[in-house]
């Protein structure tokens, strides 16, 4: 065999010896699997859920939530997935990250992932069933984005390697509010962050200047809570695919939103801006005059006022709506017990 020819096959093995998953991480942290599972599969139409064998209970449960995720899902954004989406639920935290289908070692405030390639769904049960619906939800969110991203033969297909036209904080605002809707804790992290005067705007959210990560997963569910009790639920899917085949997330705003992306920023940020002076035992009254517009008056005093009839609609549904952060508070305002 020529000298040439052995040298290249060397070079090929010393590369596989240095780079191979079992020498990818660090001495002393690579991962230790405690326990090999064997595993059963429950098809339905649209998933294959794996489960581990003796935890059948568990495994119908996922597989009905998903089924009424994708419902959902699929009603909201307007699109079918094209391929059948496997599900992966480990029955604890533990074992969820000692899992061999990704290399690097996951941390404990992972609370589950969606691969971009394969499309494979992967949640641990830690006991909470409410918790174990919310997660499950949202990585199937993102399944479907991947898919519309993908394998959507509709629209532009996005590379599986970059895919930076879509800022992260609509995939996992729309994640989060497609899964919760606008719960109490988006609700309230939106109000501490307007009070501290720490809101991000839509452009600092796209170029990830945030003072914490938490804040895209939550002034994104923010924003699509807005533009769907502002513009109608259509918009959601719509303005998905507008900015994968456009590439331009302010365009694709301004051929769905009425007004230009600026001024949807101008009217969330004025709005919330004037809950700033709010404090303990006060009161904020907020009214909507026609032809005038929406004003927020705090101790008697008008803070803001906001032209026009969309903007008050949008207002008074956050809390009125069919989809409140919090029906007590809602059957409080009508005046039913």
């Amino acid at each position: 065999m020529p000298a040439a020819v052995i040298a290249v096959m060397a070079l090929f093995i010393l590369y596989g010896i240095l780079f191979s998953p079992r020498n990818s991480f660090p001495f002393g942290k690579n991962k230790v699997n405690r326990e090999v599972f064997r595993w059963n599969i429950l098809k339905t139409i649209h998933f294959d859920v794996y489960y581990p064998n003796g935890m059948e209970p568990l495994g119908e449960y996922s597989a009905r939530i998903a089924e009424e995720g994708y419902v959902h899902i699929a009603n909201t954004l307007n699109h079918e997935l094209t391929q059948v989406i496997p599900i992966i639920i480990f029955p604890s935290h533990i074992e969820f990250q000692e899992n061999n289908i990704l290399l690097q070692i996951i941390g404990e405030g992972i609370g589950g992932f969606t691969e971009a390639f394969k499309n494979r769904v992967v949640v641990p049960f830690t006991g909470s069933y409410g918790e174990l619906r919310h997660v499950l939800t949202h990585e199937l969110v993102h399944a479907f984005q991947y898919n519309m991203l993908f394998d959507d033969v509709s629209g532009a297909a996005m590379s599986q390697f970059s895919y930076s036209g879509m800022p992260l904080w609509m995939m996992e605002g729309m994640s989060e509010y497609l899964s919760i809707g606008y719960d109490e804790t988006a609700d309230m992290v939106m109000r501490d962050v307007i009070y501290n005067d720490q809101y991000a705007t839509l452009m600092d959210l796209t170029k990830l200047q945030v003072r914490s990560g938490y804040l895209i997963y939550k002034e994104g569910q923010a924003f699509y809570f807005f533009l769907e009790q502002k513009y109608g639920k259509e918009k959601i899917g719509e303005l998905f695919r507008d900015i994968r085949d456009m590439g331009d997330f302010d365009e694709a705003l301004k051929a769905n939103a009425a007004d230009k992306a600026g001024a949807l920023q101008a009217e969330i940020g004025q709005f919330l801006k004037a809950l700033e002076t709010m404090h303990e035992k006060e009161q904020m009254v907020i009214t909507y005059v026609p032809g005038v517009g929406t004003t927020v008056t705090i101790r008697g005093k008008d803070k803001v006022t906001i032209p026009g009839q969309p903007f008050g609609e949008a207002v008074f549904s956050m809390w009125l709506g069919p989809k409140p952060p919090n029906g007590d508070l809602k059957s409080g305002l009508l005046g039913k017990k």
